[in-house]
């Protein structure tokens, strides 16, 4: 791998330009720039723990990023960020981290994820359309379940609501068709429009 072939500005990773397929952050970069990433042929990304935030589109339309090894003191992932990494099976999320944005993992291809109760914030669409994510285990750190945030998840079975939560927006688990089973706690006072609308296997707790 050729350091050329990153633009670092201020600690901020600009733009990677290369076309290697494995790729290891320097421990110069504070910041994942808007889409410095995008549509890039990497497969593996290793972030050094300098990485504190995973900027807008970051590695948006990496159609072959299988792994990502993400940054312990990482606080925030971007909206959008890996929209479309239908290849990427697996993420593992710090204890660090504190809000993850709209759409940010739209489209990839996780099987489970385990969101850390240091998690306050899910934004909407996070990760509709995940068709392959059977198992989720939210932070209890969470007020919202965000509006879109599972949709179309078609093979999520259950999903079990925590105490902390108060609200679940429009939408939330629209068409996942396979939903067996939800638990929603007595702490959630408001339910939005259509959350479990196209959710046929559906039988509430």
């Amino acid at each position: 791998m050729n350091k050329n072939d990153m633009e670092i500005v201020n600690g901020v990773l600009v733009k990677y330009t290369g076309d290697d397929t494995k790729v290891v952050i320097p421990d110069t970069v504070k910041i994942i720039g808007e889409k410095a990433f995008a549509d890039s042929l990497v497969e593996e990304v290793i972030l050094p723990d300098s990485v504190t935030k995973i900027g807008y589109g970051a590695f948006m339309g990496c159609f072959d990023l299988k792994k990502i090894t993400l940054s312990k003191p990482l606080t925030e992932i971007d909206h959008k960020a890996f929209q479309d990494c239908e290849h990427l099976k697996e993420i593992i999320f710090p204890e660090t981290l504190v809000k993850i944005g709209y759409s940010a993992f739209t489209n990839c291809g996780f099987e489970k994820v385990i969101i850390p109760d240091s998690v306050v914030e899910i934004s909407g669409d996070a990760f509709d359309y995940c068709q392959n994510l059977k198992e989720v285990s939210l932070s209890k750190s969470l007020k919202c379940i965000a509006s879109g945030v599972f949709a179309g998840c078609s093979k999520l079975i259950s999903i079990t609501i925590p105490d902390s939560v108060t609200s679940i927006g429009d939408c939330a688990f629209e068409n996942c068709t396979s939903l067996t089973s939800v638990k929603i706690p007595d702490s959630v006072t408001n339910i939005g429009e259509n959350v479990f609308e196209g959710c046929a296997s559906l039988k509430q707790e």
